[in-house]
């Protein structure tokens, strides 16, 4: 399923926001430059402004990208970072999956570079997720 299916299957539950970074890294792939770390710039870029509108609001940035915890620093204003080996450890700690080692392997198997997602990087991180999915029901 495609973002764009899944944001139309579930109105309201996401919404696609244009930033400053991500005009400038559209503009950067029409013109075939490079654009690393653009994305992560962008979802930061995005997370700061709804967090400066409402100062009490708390945020969960999924990660991919080693580099985003060290190009960030450490979390502030509202903005806890988690990495998908983390998420998926939660998500298994929660019983939503059966094993968060299967999918890296399904994931190392079609040439994506798991190792630095099974190193866990933050116990805190996937406890805050697990009580996060435990109350979702």
């Amino acid at each position: 399923m495609r973002l764009a299916d899944w944001l139309h299957a579930h109105a309201g539950q996401g919404r696609v926001t244009q930033t400053e970074i991500g005009i400038d890294q559209q503009r950067r792939i029409e013109e075939k430059r490079l654009i690393q770390g653009m994305g992560e710039t962008a979802a930061f870029e995005l997370l700061d402004r709804l967090l400066a509108a409402e100062s009490d609001a708390r945020a969960r940035l999924l990660y991919e990208d080693a580099d985003v915890a060290r190009r960030r620093g450490s979390p502030e204003g509202g903005i806890s970072l988690i990495s998908t080996g983390d998420f998926l450890r939660g998500l298994q700690a929660a019983g939503r999956i059966q094993s968060a080692e299967r999918i890296l392997e399904i994931a190392a198997a079609t040439g994506r570079n798991v190792d630095q997602l099974r190193r866990l990087r933050s116990g805190e991180a996937a406890e805050v997720l697990r009580g996060h999915l435990d109350s979702d029901g």
